[in-house]
């Protein structure tokens, strides 16, 4: 009886030690450059260029949630491989010097290639600046780097 128990623990051990929360792999800070287009009817788009840093960890309702440096804007992603898929409908806003910016992520991808991830993401938005609203989309590329595990 005894053996028989140890070739049944041997397998759900095994079995037990390589699970884990889906997503492990993503797992760090990153930091890269970062495109954002704003487009907005009858106005033309631009495109914003910098600079972006972002931690990811394990979710509470999601496989990974992907932070911004800020720690306003979490988007929640479920892993597939090395693929994360992007929450639609999260919306994340900021203020800066008078100026409100609400982006609402309709769609995103982050996938992993070795330490980097290549963040695509799209959506719209409303700019608000001196009591007038302006709807608009965008379109966010970010190729990170991780710095730390």
């Amino acid at each position: 009886m005894k053996r028989s128990m140890l070739w049944l623990s041997l397998p759900l051990a095994t079995f037990a030690l390589g699970c884990g929360p889906a997503g492990q792999q993503f797992h760090g800070s990153y930091t890269g450059p970062d495109s954002l287009t704003v487009s907005f009817p009858g106005r033309g788009s631009t495109n914003l260029p910098g600079k972006a840093s972002y931690r990811i960890s394990e979710g509470i309702d999601s496989d990974i949630v992907i932070v911004d440096s800020s720690g306003t804007c979490a988007l929640p992603a479920e892993v597939e491989g090395n693929v994360a898929t992007l929450r639609a409908g999260v919306t994340c806003t900021g203020e800066l010097e008078g100026v409100s910016l609400s982006m609402t992520f309709t769609s995103g991808t982050a996938v992993l290639t070795g330490s980097s991830i290549q963040l695509d993401s799209s959506g719209t938005l409303t700019y608000s600046a001196n009591g007038q609203s302006f709807p608009g989309t965008f379109v966010r590329n970010n190729s990170l780097t991780r710095i730390a595990k």
